[in-house]
Parts: C-alpha cells; structure tokens; sequence
C-alpha cells in the first residue's frame, strides 16, 4: 500500500509560480498532459463574464492517468479562456508532494512571499 503524498498549503502566488514554472498549461497544449472536466456550469453573474460562459475545473492528467494540477478556468463561447486568459491553479503535484492552497481561515502570512507558507501535513 502506498503511502499518502505529503501536503503543503501554499499561497495562490506561490502556487501560480510552481504550476507556470512547470510549464503545465504548456504541456497539457502540446498533448504530454490530458484535460479531464471535472465540472462545468454556466459561471455566475458576479464572475463578470461574458453571457455562455463555462465556470470549469478541470485536471490535468500524466500518461498514467495521475492527477499533476487542478485548476478552475472560465471557458468562453469562443473557446478562449476568460478572466486572465489563463487557467487559475488550486492544485499541484510534484515530486511526491501534493501543494495545495492555504484556506481563507489561515491566511495570516503576505501572499507575494518568495517562501512557502509551513502549514505541511503528512
């Protein structure tokens, strides 16, 4: 039996960082990760998008099938991604470590830092 990966809340910059830094919006592009939908519904009035617009999470999945990210993602009519124009990640995994997002409870630390937050669980 294996053992459960071990888990760091990071920051949502932090996060961003790791998941571009990993280039996986641009392997999953260039067909070395696969995009499962995970939900998809009409995204809410105060998201500000355009009438059409998919609220999606989707993951991104290896040759194994193995979760790599999770992310949420505003699909547009015209198949374009809304928001930043890019894909907001919630989670990551890497080398045996699953990084997830610090809850709104516990975010007590600037989320700009260059350091991980310590909140690990393993």
């Amino acid at each position: 039996m294996s053992q459960p990966p071990k888990i760091l809340r990071i920051g949502e910059w932090q996060m961003r960082r790791l998941f571009n830094e990993n280039n996986l919006w641009e392997k999953l592009k260039f067909g070395e990760l696969t995009a499962v939908i995970l939900e998809s519904r009409n995204a809410p009035r105060d998201a500000q998008q355009v009438d059409g617009t998919l609220s999606q999470s989707i993951s991104y999945r290896d040759q194994d099938g193995n979760e790599i990210a999770r992310v949420h993602q505003y699909l547009k009519p015209d198949n374009t991604l809304g928001g930043s124009g890019q894909p907001d990640p919630k989670r990551v995994f890497l080398e045996g470590v699953l990084y997830r997002l610090i809850k709104e409870k516990n975010k007590t630390v600037s989320d700009s830092s260059d350091e991980p937050e310590a909140d690990v669980k393993e």
